[in-house]
């Protein structure tokens, strides 16, 4: 017969190696849009508020441990700040059992590394309810404007994008039918932040 003694440490040890065995939490796989693992990047588990609980790194496989989880729910986040980030959320751990987290994470373009030749500035065209307006003409006589899409005109949400060079400025009109004429001056100073937003009142013509 087995005394206490010899019975506590039994149950001691056994528990000692369930506790060692414990699997981690979550295995989190990350991986391109077109399916390449995505190594070496920031992987965080984070509570209610946002604070990290815990964080790790994938591996050549792009897979990355997180090893404990608290009751309840909790996010998990890949990528910081410079190449933007992918968050799944409401995520609850299993019970002795690891939970396996496929996300898809497109790394860095490449654009936060290349240096901005001028100024990427997009006007929107809004009415006084905040309303988008489209078809709205930007019409100047300066050439040294680019407009990528739309041919200066805005779209289904209000938007015309134009670029300015470094140094560059134009002044020109938005131009609607039904609506006021309105005057605008853009300039790209040299320093200034590359890309800029800006919100265009519209104002519908008086009736005569």
């Amino acid at each position: 017969m087995l005394t206490r003694t010899a019975l506590a440490s039994i149950l001691i040890s056994q528990l000692g190696v369930i506790a060692a065995d414990a699997p981690p939490a979550f295995e989190v796989v990350v991986s391109t849009s077109t399916g390449i693992p995505v190594r070496s990047v920031f992987v965080e588990e984070l509570d209610g508020e946002g604070r990290t609980l815990a964080s790790t790194r994938t591996n050549e496989q792009g897979v990355g441990w997180l090893d404990d989880a608290p009751p309840g729910q909790v996010s998990i986040r890949v990528g910081r700040r410079l190449c933007g980030a992918v968050t799944v959320s409401y995520l609850t751990a299993y019970w002795l059992q690891t939970r396996r987290i496929a996300i898809t994470y497109d790394n860095c373009s490449g654009e936060e590394w290349v240096v901005s030749n001028g100024c990427k500035l997009t006007l929107r065209m809004h009415t006084k309810e905040g309303t988008p307006i489209s078809g709205v003409e930007f019409r100047t006589l300066d050439r040294s404007a680019v407009f990528p899409t739309g041919n200066g005109r805005s779209d289904d949400l209000g938007r015309i994008y134009v670029f300015l060079n470094w140094g560059k400025s134009i002044r020109g009109c938005l131009v609607r039918a039904g609506y006021q004429r309105e005057k605008v001056d853009l300039d790209c100073p040299r320093g200034e932040t590359p890309r800029r937003d800006m919100r265009i009142l519209i104002i519908p013509d008086l009736p005569r």
